[in-house]
């Protein structure tokens, strides 16, 4: 059963992350809080999500893929970890890489790289 302790402190805590997201400039913090937000998420109990999430089965799920730089692709790999996407929606282009939808998540996947890994965390 679900504590009403439990469910106010789930939706502060979100909410508190959420303003400061909305409002922050700086990208690491905006990494940050979206790092704070899945652990936060991964630690809670599955009916509490269940009753948060309210139907959504992509609430606060993060979906990415993983690539191995190797010598030769260290270079592009670093900037793209770097740069943002919000400030530089070109950034993607400047790399060279091929890009397509991973077939399992909905994030991109770098078909030319040797090895790429597709993550779906909740």
């Amino acid at each position: 059963m679900i504590t009403k302790d439990s469910i106010e402190t789930a939706y502060s805590f979100l909410h508190q992350k959420r303003q400061v997201y909305i409002h922050s400039q700086l990208d690491w913090q905006k990494d940050d809080i979206e790092y704070a937000i899945a652990s936060y998420v991964d630690d809670m109990s599955q009916e509490l999500y269940d009753m948060i999430a309210n139907g959504r089965n992509d609430f606060l799920r993060a979906e990415f893929t993983v690539t191995f730089a190797t010598l030769d692709t260290m270079v592009a790999a670093d900037y793209v970890g770097i740069v943002s996407g919000r400030n530089t929606p070109d950034k993607m282009q400047k790399t060279g890489w091929t890009i397509e939808k991973a077939p399992n998540v909905n994030a991109p996947l770098f078909r030319d790289k040797a090895q790429s890994l597709a993550e779906d965390i909740i």
